[in-house]
């Protein structure tokens, strides 16, 4: 006898095929049964005819249930008994092993995973660095371009290679900010930095290859190139950003990953000399560099340094950028300046992963680079943050009086704070921050090796005003009794 109870989660007709589904399976009703018509059985649960209808025809798809013309419907016979189509006693490692890189990713997200902030009904003042500043007027210039574009696309697959009009406009941003001049077809637009990074690493690496990183470096990239099962060297960072001399000490990799403008997560920038000193390396012993650019257009002190891709002779340089740090990152669109002799290979890779990136954002993007509102809302931006990075700086220094390191203040939406407290502490601190409704990032996970003292991401791009004072005046009672010298 079918007893079905609903249990008020989902439609409806949801939680009626649910309920059938499990009565069937745990064995309540034997296989050969016939069920009460839908019209008695909407009458039973008080719902409409149509619910169970729709519920009984899910289930025949299902094969749980079949019709036989004028006599009703019925529970299908079931080659395994109820109980064993459940599978509850079946552990899910015990059937099809994953590939050696599904094992790979499983270790590698968890050893990468990030802090998960509880939320809580008081408000919050977030220092993550990974926080991207909102503007308003720019928010609302943004809607409009949108609305625009979604009324007038057409829909259609998208070119794997981008949106050629948002390439020729991300060919003039280039010449503008970094003076480099590229054409159109040498653009890839990607989802984000990211998946250019794993494209690149695709087209360019096979498993087994030597690579060069920064230690300390952008963790997904790394995470990303063990998952590939690279070989990976590494670069030390000091003041005037990666120390390329290192490279001579080892066998020569086959591609050399760095963020010189912003070098994350230190905030050094390479100086001109290690960018000449690099450039020949590659060209001497045929490496590829990846310039990754996150965030290189907000930049406070002193004129901008070259990019690796405007001093490249040889082409050695791919130059990697993305609009997730200084615009929005849910749009999800990065982009790639590639060699002329990588186009072809890697509009063939993208289009084979995605058949590319969503139109419409692409179209509304361009629209929005074109008519001077993601370059105003840059410069609305840079002034922001400048003035939110002077007033975190001044009360750093009223709380520490000097007792602190700051690393990486001219660039970005972020410094690095290095305490007189021992690293050991950190998951304490972060814990009673985060109580104190304060959310920051250690930097801890970028290093190869845990540093010694304790440093904070302190991020701006997410702050307002009014909590700078209140924010550092928690860290500074959080570390209270801590500090060493």
């Amino acid at each position: 006898m079918l007893e079905i109870r609903l249990s008020g989660e989902g439609t409806l007709q949801e939680q009626v095929v649910r309920a059938i589904r499990t009565s069937i399976l745990q064995g309540h009703v034997e296989s050969e049964v016939r069920l009460p018509s839908t019209r008695a059985l909407a009458k039973a649960l008080g719902v409409s005819r149509i619910t169970t209808l729709v519920a009984y025809e899910q289930l025949v798809a299902e094969g749980l249930l079949y019709t036989q013309s004028g006599r009703g419907t019925f529970v299908a016979p079931l080659e395994l008994g109820p109980r064993e189509l459940l599978g509850s006693k079946i552990k899910p490692t015990l059937l099809r092993p994953v590939s050696r890189l599904g094992q790979r990713a499983k270790k590698i997200r968890l050893k990468g995973r990030r802090a998960s902030f509880k939320s809580s009904n008081r408000e919050v003042i977030d220092l993550r660095q990974s926080k991207t500043l909102t503007d308003e007027r720019t928010d609302r210039e943004w809607r409009r371009t949108l609305k625009r574009c979604f009324s007038e696309q057409d829909r259609h697959y998208p070119n794997p290679a981008g949106d050629t009009n948002l390439r020729a406009s991300i060919c003039n941003l280039m010449k503008r900010w970094h003076g480099v001049t590229c054409s159109p077809d040498q653009v890839l637009i990607t989802s984000g930095a990211q998946q250019g990074i794993a494209l690149l690493s695709q087209a360019l690496l096979d498993r087994g290859d030597r690579i060069t990183l920064e230690n300390p470096g952008y963790a997904s990239a790394r995470y990303l190139f063990n998952l590939q099962g690279m070989d990976i060297d590494y670069l030390a960072v000091d003041s005037a950003g990666a120390v390329v001399n290192q490279l001579s000490r080892t066998k020569p990799p086959k591609l050399i990953y760095l963020t010189p403008a912003h070098q994350f997560p230190l905030g050094a920038v390479l100086s001109y000399q290690r960018r000449i000193e690099l450039l020949e390396f590659a060209h001497k012993h045929r490496c590829w560099i990846l310039e990754d650019d996150y965030d290189g257009q907000y930049r406070y002190l002193g004129s901008p340094v070259p990019s690796l891709k405007l001093l490249d002779q040889h082409e050695s340089v791919v130059h990697i950028g993305t609009f997730s740090k200084t615009f929005d990152p849910s749009l999800r669109i990065g982009f790639v300046i590639l060699p002329s002799a990588l186009i072809e290979t890697m509009r063939l890779v993208k289009g084979l992963q995605d058949q590319g990136s969503p139109s419409l954002m692409q179209t509304a993007l361009c629209a929005f680079i074109e008519s001077g509102g993601y370059e105003r809302h840059i410069v609305r931006a840079r002034k922001t943050l400048e003035a939110r990075r002077e007033a975190l700086l001044h009360q750093l220094d009223v709380y520490f009086n000097g007792s602190v390191k700051v690393h990486g203040t001219e660039t970005g939406s972020y410094f690095l704070v290095e305490f007189r407290v021992s690293n050991k502490h950190t998951a304490s601190v972060m814990n009673q921050l985060e109580a104190n409704g304060v959310l920051v990032q250690s930097a801890a996970p970028y290093f190869k090796h845990a540093p010694k003292r304790l440093m904070l991401m302190v991020g701006y791009g997410g702050l307002r005003g009014e909590h700078i004072e209140p924010a550092v005046r928690a860290i500074a009672r959080v570390l209270s009794g801590l500090v060493t010298r």
